[in-house]
């Protein structure tokens, strides 16, 4: 199949077989990654998995412009291979215009956010409302990790 007209990835118009829509580039231990970014693309290769989705680790505590940028540049090393998604602290005024920076610079295509993580009710707080209006503008994913219970700041 091909891929959407939208779509500006190259990965994305070859791709016909399997997508792992959850890949996390390795945390930082130690100062290093426990493996990098052709190794892992490697490893998914041997499994059939032509394409992953890729977030920040270190990130979901600590989001923002470095861990986006670590991440950008983990996915660059295999530009056929990833198609990385930045994440922001959504309660943070600078957020939607780190988005923009990831957008035209790194050339992410979406954006993840951790609630339970991050510290933000969904339901009852109108934190995202404004990323959601901005990534939708800019035809992105958003993606949102949530589970029972969230905690407020």
């Amino acid at each position: 199949s091909s891929a959407s007209p939208a779509c500006c990835c190259r990965a994305c118009e070859t791709i016909a077989g399997v997508i792992d829509f959850h890949v996390h580039q390795p945390a930082l231990v130690a100062g290093a990654m426990q493996y990098g970014a052709s190794e892992y693309a490697e490893f998914a290769a041997g499994l059939g998995i032509e394409l992953s989705a890729i977030f920040t680790f270190d990130g979901l505590r600590h989001p923002g412009r470095a861990a986006n940028d670590s991440l950008a540049a983990f996915a660059a090393a295999e530009p056929n291979r990833y198609v990385a998604f930045a994440t922001v602290d959504p309660t943070d005024p600078g957020a939607a215009a780190e988005i923009r920076r990831c957008v035209e610079e790194h050339g992410m295509r979406g954006v993840k956010l951790h609630p339970w993580v991050q510290g933000f009710s969904p339901p009852s707080r109108l934190a995202t409302s404004s990323l959601v209006n901005r990534s939708s503008a800019r035809e992105m994913t958003m993606l949102e990790r949530s589970r029972i219970g969230w905690v407020e700041r």
